[in-house]
């Protein structure tokens, strides 16, 4: 066998390799993908955190979307600090005799996922939740945690709100540039991850088609 043929046969193997490997890497990529923008509530536990923000704007006077600033000081919860110490990414806790609460938060967390963890923290007290509480990492979260991501997106990015946006764009017959458009749209407007749109996003059509 002359060297020329073992060099394209190397060079035919190598490529296959290459060509396995990045398909079988966009394969694992999205599988997991689509795992972390799954829908981990059921659509009665989706209504019951919707209707349970409902009730607690009415309850004082305030409309669906408000800044988290203000319904955090209807709380009585502000921001703390950095803790590394924290097993999770945040903590609510108590402070004093005074009944205020405080989320204190693990470091390195980017803007935006320190805005959503705080309104997770914040949809703790919303549901009831018993503390301190602490929002764990990555994934095999207890139901109650579940249903406080949801309580959390559902607080920043109102149901009614999304819904219309997405009926005004044309979302669902969109093409995917017009859709990541609208993706960067969200994203930028209420101050959260592409991940956590993605996921409210399907939570959103996946109520609306229910309840209508």
């Amino acid at each position: 066998m002359s060297v020329q043929l073992y060099l394209v046969i190397f060079v035919l193997i190598t490529f296959l390799t290459l060509i396995f490997s990045s398909v079988t890497t966009y394969s694992v990529m999205k599988k997991d993908f689509q795992n972390k923008i799954k829908l981990d509530v059921t659509l009665e536990q989706m209504i019951e955190s919707e209707n349970r923000i409902s009730k607690f704007c009415i309850d004082n006077n305030i409309k669906a979307g408000e800044p988290l600033s203000k319904i955090a000081k209807i709380l009585n919860v502000e921001q703390g600090g950095m803790d590394r110490s924290i097993s999770g990414q945040a903590c609510l806790k108590e402070v004093g005799v005074s009944q205020k609460k405080v989320v204190v938060f693990k470091n390195k967390l980017s803007e935006k996922e320190k805005n959503f963890v705080f309104a997770h923290e914040i949809a703790h007290l919303l549901n009831g939740d018993s503390i301190p509480v602490t929002r764990p990492n990555g994934r095999n979260k207890s139901e109650r945690e579940q249903i406080a991501d949801y309580t959390a997106a559902a607080l920043l990015m109102p149901m009614d709100a999304v819904y219309h946006f997405l009926i005004q764009n044309n979302y669902i017959n969109s093409t995917v540039k017009e859709k990541k458009k609208m993706l960067y749209m969200l994203c930028n407007q209420y101050h959260v991850t592409e991940m956590i749109v993605l996921r409210r996003i399907k939570e959103v059509c996946a109520v609306k088609q229910l309840v209508q």
